[in-house]
This record gives structure tokens, sequence and C-alpha cells, in this order.
């Protein structure tokens, strides 16, 4: 007879106690993952750690539950698909481990740095951070005083999820969360909002919340892509861009992708280890926006311009090299 599973739930969150609130809602037993000394994900200590959570008097009659809290530093798909990939290849002898579902809870303040960029509570939280912590997530459990359009906010990232408007995480209550129709975990590395806008698949807005995807084979010129950056995606010019994901190409950096994340008022630009060796590999730019009243045209002009031109093209790689690029340096080992 087959022995019932060992059924994990991630907690992502703000803190401590609100992430051990959450976990009481699906858990018998709750922990914390300790993975925020910077070192990176020690997959191997989280699976025994799992496993020593487990009390040894557990029957193997039924499933134990159990959640593990995750701070902010690391992002919840990095853990999430290091953990699943580590889970599925135990050996048919131990006992099964499955990760069930990944709880974000999100505070109302935290939202709205993302619909107001600019806006920093000082808390040491990037934005980055909490708009992946709602990305990558079977459920969202909002709790505070939530901003106007944080509903809206919280779909936009996260379409299939269902979004929880709250006080505390306690107030959602087991039963009701149970009772939630909430998307596999299989599912979320590729059911996030701007992976489904990618693929034409992203379900309707709400009234004046749009999405603006920009398509273009050519590589971007570092130069004028940072000064539209600085310049053309302001709310003054582009409208308010809560959040934009996607995958970008510089011709200073010929033949690696980029991985294109912002949040709020920052912006990121980090390798994705990708090649142009890889098969399927997307030539070009492939970036999804969202927010409030975008302006799609001026989205498109503007990235448009900073786009190589005809003569650019035909002078190739090695002119490219020379150009003045302003980003960060993408360094081996450093890839999202």
């Amino acid at each position: 007879m087959p022995v019932p599973p060992v059924l994990v739930t991630l907690v992502t969150g703000p803190n401590r106690a609100l992430r051990a609130e959450a976990a009481a809602l699906v858990a018998d037993r709750v922990g914390e993952c300790r993975t925020g000394d910077g070192s990176g994900i020690d997959v191997d200590a989280l699976v025994a750690r799992i496993e020593d959570a487990v009390p040894d008097g557990a029957p193997h009659s039924a499933p134990v539950t159990l959640a593990l809290g995750i701070d902010d530093a690391h992002d919840p798909a990095d853990v999430g698909f290091a953990l699943h990939a580590a889970l599925s290849a135990r050996e048919p002898s131990e006992r099964p481990l499955h990760v069930r579902d990944v709880i974000a809870v999100v505070r109302g303040d935290e939202l709205d740095r993302l619909l107001h960029p600019g806006r920093d509570t000082g808390d040491g939280t990037s934005a980055q951070a909490i708009a992946n912590r709602v990305e990558f997530a079977t459920a969202v459990i909002v709790v505070g005083d939530a901003p106007a359009r944080a509903a809206d906010l919280a779909y936009a990232l996260n379409p299939r999820a269902p979004i929880l408007l709250v006080d505390r995480p306690a107030a959602v209550g087991a039963y009701r969360f149970r009772r939630l129709i909430r998307p596999p975990v299989d599912d979320l590395a590729s059911e996030q909002g701007w992976m489904l806008a990618l693929s034409d698949r992203a379900p309707r807005l709400p009234s004046g919340v749009d999405s603006v995807v920009f398509r273009d084979p050519r590589p971007f010129h570092p130069g004028r892509l940072d000064e539209v950056v600085r310049v053309c995606l302001t709310p003054e010019h582009a409208g308010t861009i809560w959040r934009s994901r996607g995958v970008v190409r510089l011709a200073s950096r010929a033949g690696a992708v980029g991985s294109w994340s912002s949040a709020g008022a920052h912006l990121n630009l980090d390798p994705t280890g990708l090649s142009d060796d890889e098969p399927d590999i997307i030539s070009g730019q492939e970036i999804v926006f969202v927010g409030e009243r975008l302006r799609g045209s001026e989205i498109t002009r503007a990235l448009g311009a900073a786009l190589l031109a005809d003569d650019e093209l035909i002078a190739g790689p090695m002119e490219w090299a020379g150009y003045v690029d302003p980003f960060p340096a993408w360094h081996r080992g450093h890839a999202h």
C-alpha cells in the first residue's frame, strides 16, 4: 500500500509572524527556511529540515502537512523550483514529499509602493521582492489597509491565484482556504501574468489596467536604452508602470540573453544564463508592461528608438562591443 506523502506548503511574507499565521491555515507543523545568509539555497539541507519536521510517530496511513516560511532574501521561484527538483528525484523507497502550495502574504503598504512608483517604506524590502512574492504563489493574502487597486495589481501579476484581502492571515480561516480553487504548483513556472501575456493567453484585465507587449528581433543600443529608461518610461510619458518583465538583448553583450524586471521605480537587467547556442532561444526583445492607463504607443515608440538602426546592424558585433554600456556588468554564475 503506498505511503501517503508529506505535503509541503511554502509561505512567503514580509516577516516571520505573518508567515507563521498563514502557515497555520494549512499545516499541522510550521517552520522557517533559513535562506537569508546570502550564500544561496542549500537544497539538501532544506529537504533534511522537512524530513526532520515529520514526527517519528507520524502514521503512514495519512498525509503529514508541513509549512515552511521563506523570507525575501531569495526569489521564491528559485526556492520552489530547486525544492521541486530535489523532491522529484527522491528514491521510491523514501516517503514522498510534495510541494502542495505557495502562499504569498503581502501588506497593503507594500503593494502601494508598486502602485505608486518611488514610494518607499524604508523597511529594506525591495519592490522586486514584493512583486516576485505575488507572482509566484498559488494564493495571495493581502493584509492590513489595502490601497485602491491592490486587488487589480495582484490579479495582473498573478491572474490564476485567488486574491484575499483581510486584516490578518488568520481571518481567512482554514476551512475557507481549503475550499479555494488554487492553481497547481507545477503551473507557476508558466502561468504568471507576464508569461501569459507573452503567449497571448492573458485574461482580460480590470478597467483602467493595461498590458503592453513590446517585441522586436533587433538588439538595443545600451546608451539609448539607458536614456529611454530614465526619461521616457516615467509616469509623465508612459503612464504608471507597476511591473514589467521579459527578456532583453543588448548589442554590447552579443550572444547573451538578459532578464528585464522592473517593479515600482526600479529596473533590474540581469543575466539569464541562456545563450544563442540553445534551441528555441528568443531572438531580440520580449517585454511585458503592466500598469494604470499606460500609453502603449509611447512605450513602443521610445523602446523602438533604442533599437539598433539598419547601419548599426550592418556594422556588426565588433563595432557593438565598443558602445558605451552604462548597465551593471553581468557576471558568470549570477543568473535569473
